[in-house]
């Protein structure tokens, strides 16, 4: 986690899938962290539950999505909270960021949890145990921003459409298939994409232009958990999943979406996944918009002027 201890008001930012701790800055310095901690007063922390060398080297823990939604979510926040004093705070997450908080703030929202993390006293130097606290009326995320967040991913998107098409007969998926060529336990996007490439070979029309754009957008050397992947390949290939919030309660939400061109998704996530999450508000403040251009693709989107503004906005 990076600090900026100069503020005094914490906001948690985490990145999506395939990217890594500093996903939220820039070398030009307007980067969302850059424009919050130095434009707005904020006291951001950034964190990383997937992407960086701990979590994604050979010898670590092949993790599941639920390994993010119970353990390391839980214990991120939960440090945070102890190294700031404080319980509340506001999030912003990307992608695979945000539907993770959303699953773990279903569980944990009102009522915390105990024991989630040991860290490290900054005076003593001593090793303490920590609980994310959330019971008692302080709830553990006050305003919730989310990009490009999946939630059931039932229609078709160009991963969908590529994962989903059929190898020689109807039961074999294309992406089932690339991911059983698979060996190591964390994985670049390449790896999913070149084998993706490698069954389409009998089946070019169907899966090579879906692949090409994704490889494309998914360029860059940051690994998640093969676990991982492989929970959202499934994802993507059922049609007839769900995504349950049931019991949810934040009261601020802010929810932004890209949509390519002549389609209805961003490449990864379909549109329609805003409606998921937004229908199952109750009486809360919740809302979201749908950008349209090639620039908010599910990769880009968080870097774009206009949802960086917006977010600004929604965070005062």
């Amino acid at each position: 986690m990076e600090e900026n201890t100069q503020m005094n008001q914490q906001l948690i930012l985490s990145g999506g899938i395939f990217s890594n701790l500093e996903a939220w800055e820039t070398t030009s310095k307007d980067g969302l962290a850059n424009k919050l901690a130095r434009d707005e007063g904020r006291d951001v922390w950034e964190i990383e539950m997937t992407g960086g060398s701990i979590e994604e080297n050979s010898s670590a823990l092949d993790y599941t999505y639920q390994n993010l939604v119970e353990d390391y979510w839980p214990a991120l926040l939960g440090a945070v909270q102890y190294y700031t004093g404080k319980i509340t705070m506001d999030y912003v997450g990307h992608s695979n960021g945000c539907r993770v908080a959303l699953s773990s703030l279903k569980n944990y929202q009102t009522t915390g949890k105990s024991n989630v993390a040991i860290v490290q006293n900054l005076m003593t130097g001593n090793n303490v145990n920590v609980n994310l606290q959330g019971a008692g009326g302080a709830h553990v995320v006050n305003t919730f921003v989310g990009m490009a967040c999946p939630g059931e991913l039932n229609e078709i998107t160009f991963l969908s459409h590529a994962s989903r098409a059929s190898i020689i007969i109807p039961s074999i998926k294309a992406g089932n298939a690339a991911m059983a060529l698979i060996g190591d336990s964390h994985i670049k996007m390449s790896a999913y994409t070149n084998r993706l490439f490698l069954v389409g070979i009998l089946d070019p029309s169907s899966v090579f232009p879906d692949v090409v754009i994704l490889a494309s957008l998914f360029s860059t050397d940051d690994k998640i958990s093969r676990n991982l992947m492989d929970f959202y390949n499934d994802l993507s290939i059922e049609e007839n999943s769900n995504f349950s919030l049931n019991g949810l309660n934040v009261s601020k939400m802010r929810l932004y979406y890209g949509e390519l061109p002549l389609t209805d998704h961003d490449s990864v996530v379909p549109t329609e996944d805003k409606d998921v999450i937004l229908n199952q508000k109750n009486g809360q403040d919740w809302s979201g918009e749908i950008k349209t251009g090639p620039q908010y693709n599910h990769v880009f989107i968080k870097s774009r002027d206009y949802i960086k503004e917006k977010i600004l906005e929604d965070l005062r």
